[in-house]
């Protein structure tokens, strides 16, 4: 098993890092249709595909806005991204036809890759269609980079197929709130998963939960520096998972509809193998380096008769945290948002709502108690103790809230950095992760990255502008894909400017 997840995330690295100067880029006007024609019209004089290796970019802007007359099927590898700049993303809205109907933006039957992009199920009429994107295929990957996906009747991803992969990265995805059981961000239909894959992310405003498992096996899921918050039944089924990592995760006020005494829920649900393909393997779990909150207030407005407040873990869950040792860096903080899409009150309310309507288990949330938000802020102050609880001393949950990289911190100085350094990682050897401590003495780019004996890259831990200060990064043994590399010498480089340093770490396991 460990050889196949291996295979299947270089396969993913490899596929969505093709080098830029081998694509072609066709840019598509916004417009009524244009995407459709762009894609559909691709192809040679004899049906084929002009270049599969193609990506279609979107403008960026206030008008950049694409109404989509019918779903995108793709039956080949589809890459859609915005261009380059800072400007507004492209939204990618379900278009109203003739009779009045509508249709989901995308029905991948191949790979799919999104970067850049606002794509919501509400048509441009305000009507809701259900399963933003629904992948009709076994196999499939698909890639949510810088994104917003918003709206959605049922679930933003639904997977039709098995082994499919979803990787979510620095996105944002919610407002599933139009039927009290059906808001999900991803809805297995009982499908065997390869992968799931989600850093650096929030899922906010979901009736239900963000992965809801309907039986069958999830090989691995990577869930790290993520925020979950406002989601009302739980944060995510794994089921028969044969590798879980969720660390570095805020999760507030989910689960605040509460369960009946009896329902057995959980926030992170995990079970034992007993399928064919995964029964006897070695089951990894690690839950660790998290805020469960769950706002007091909400516990107190339950019927004690009839709802009990549900629990972070389950049995099962709970177990491997106990074992790991590290269920105290597991905490439970409450958190006041910069700017949240509801209060307390809402939840209150819409859970008392919920508890009255005798069809809750499938009849639609009334529009008074549904809600919604395009303003939101789920940054939160500094001093509290989520801010520095992170595995690296960062803060919980998406740290795009906060403009920092993932397994970067800042120290704090007494004097002026006069220049570049580099020092020696610590612990060295190490097993599982490592610390890089670095020095800029200007505002400027810098890339850290880490390859291995070959000089081929395999990580990058940063890539963006820091200001003048004393760094830390943290190298976890993982590649850009989320594989576990081997033990053996691996070489950090930091590059910025005309300054560059590489040296030598040596991983054991």
């Amino acid at each position: 098993m460990k050889a196949q997840l291996t295979i299947l995330s270089i396969m993913f690295f490899l596929f969505f890092s093709a080098n830029v100067f081998s694509q072609r880029v066709v840019h598509v006007d916004p417009g009524v249709g244009t995407l459709n024609e762009a894609i559909d019209g691709d192809t040679t004089d004899t049906g084929d595909r002009v270049d599969e290796n193609t990506i279609y970019e979107l403008s960026r802007g206030d008008g950049a806005v694409y109404i989509l007359l019918g779903t995108i099927e793709n039956r080949f590898p589809v890459k859609i991204f915005a261009q380059d700049g800072d400007g507004a993303r492209p939204q990618l809205i379900p278009g109203v036809v003739s009779g009045g109907e509508s249709s989901r933006p995308f029905t991948p039957r191949d790979d799919l890759h999104l970067k850049g992009l606002y794509v919501t199920n509400r048509d441009e009429l305000g009507g809701y269609n259900t399963r933003t994107i629904r992948v009709k295929t076994d196999s499939a990957r698909i890639y949510i980079e810088d994104c917003h996906i918003q709206h959605d009747g049922q679930s933003a991803i639904r997977l039709d197929g098995d082994d499919n992969s979803v990787f979510i990265i620095d996105s944002w995805v919610g407002d599933q709130m139009s039927s009290w059981n059906n808001g999900r961000g991803i809805d297995d239909r009982g499908n065997n998963i390869d992968t799931v894959y989600f850093v650096n992310s929030t899922f906010y405003n979901m009736s239900a939960r963000v992965l809801r498992d309907d039986g069958g096996y999830l090989k691995y899921a990577y869930v790290n520096h993520c925020t979950f918050v406002n989601l009302g039944y739980r944060v995510m089924e794994f089921g028969e998972a044969v590798d879980v990592t969720f660390k570095n995760n805020l999760c507030i006020n989910d689960g605040f509809v509460g369960q009946g005494p009896t329902d057995g829920r959980a926030l992170l649900e995990i079970d034992s193998l007993v399928s064919d393909n995964v029964s006897g393997l070695e089951q990894k779990v690690n839950i660790s380096y998290n805020n469960f909150f769950v706002d007091p207030a909400i516990a107190a407005s339950y019927n004690p008769d009839s709802t009990i407040v549900t629990p972070s873990l389950n049995p099962y869950a709970q177990k491997f945290v106990d074992e790991s040792g590290l269920a105290n860096t597991n905490i439970s903080e409450k958190i006041d948002f910069t700017k949240n899409t509801s209060s307390v009150d809402d939840l209150i309310s819409y859970a008392a709502a919920f508890w009255d309507d005798p069809l809750h288990g499938s009849a639609d949330v009334p529009e008074g108690f549904r809600f919604e938000g395009d303003d939101f802020d789920f940054s939160y102050p500094t001093t509290a103790a989520s801010y520095t609880a992170g595995t690296s001393g960062q803060p919980l949950g998406d740290l795009n809230w906060f403009g920092i990289e993932v397994g970067v911190a800042k120290q704090p100085v007494n004097q002026m950095v006069k220049s570049y350094e580099l020092k020696n990682n610590y612990p060295n050897p190490f097993n599982p992760s490592t610390i890089i401590e670095f020095a800029i003495p200007k505002k400027g780019n810098v890339e850290l990255s880490i390859y291995n004996v070959l000089g081929q890259k395999i990580a990058t831990l940063i890539n963006s502008e820091l200001t003048q200060g004393i760094y830390k990064a943290t190298w976890n043994g993982l590649t850009d894909s989320g594989v576990s590399v081997a033990s053996g010498t691996y070489i950090y480089r930091i590059k910025s400017g005309e300054f560059s340093m590489s040296k030598k770490m040596i991983l054991i396991k």
